[in-house]
């Protein structure tokens, strides 16, 4: 139990590490409800009111964080099983 206690923090650790890291080098990263919003707004005015890199940034985004972090996730996990084994 408490190893997947364990491996349950890590995974949202380093979600939130990659998840700063993408907003850093300049990825969109964004919670649902915020884009969808920005999206409903660019709708109303009209499909060229939306900027299409930014939502393709931020849909990359979204498929890269939990991979990513999940791998991440992983590799910490066996590392520290390793050193407090």
């Amino acid at each position: 139990m408490l190893v997947l206690l364990l491996l349950l923090f890590l995974v949202v650790v380093v979600v939130c590490v990659v998840g700063d890291g993408v907003v850093v080098v300049g990825v969109g990263v964004g919670v649902v409800v915020v884009v969808g919003a920005v999206l409903g707004v660019g709708l109303a005015r009209g499909i060229s009111a939306i900027d299409l890199g930014v939502v393709g940034r931020i849909i990359v985004s979204w498929m890269v964080t939990l991979p990513v972090g999940a791998g991440l996730s992983i590799l910490f996990f066996f590392t520290l099983k390793g050193i407090f084994s």
